[in-house]
């Protein structure tokens, strides 16, 4: 039930090697934390063609659209298909004070 937390300075959503590696390494969730102040969640169940990914992302920068949305509506494509998901901001949260929760837990016991 491991979980993995790590940071993306430029604030981008979780890449393909970010999904693989949740996916490879059998982590339950993975938060990425951005500089921006936005936080992802994800998780996966296996793994993603990093291929097709990148046509995705090349075909929506073709059609206008800037890299950070590129990239994300490339992951809503791939979650059509591949078992991924990109948690929404409700299940995020939910996370959080859950996580909260148990850490006050483990204060008031410690």
């Amino acid at each position: 039930n491991a979980i993995t937390l790590h940071t993306h300075p430029s604030s981008m959503p979780p890449s393909v090697s970010d999904f693989n590696s949740c996916f490879k390494n059998g982590y339950k969730k993975g938060f990425i934390a951005c500089h921006n102040g936005k936080i992802f969640g994800y998780t996966a169940n296996e793994e993603v063609n990093e291929r097709i990914y990148n046509m995705y992302i090349e075909s929506f920068l073709k059609e206008g659209f800037n890299e950070y949305d590129a990239q994300m509506k490339a992951l809503n494509k791939l979650s059509q298909t591949d078992d991924i998901k990109k948690m929404s901001k409700e299940e995020l949260q939910k996370e959080i004070d859950k996580f909260e929760k148990e850490a006050k837990k483990k204060r008031e016991t410690a």
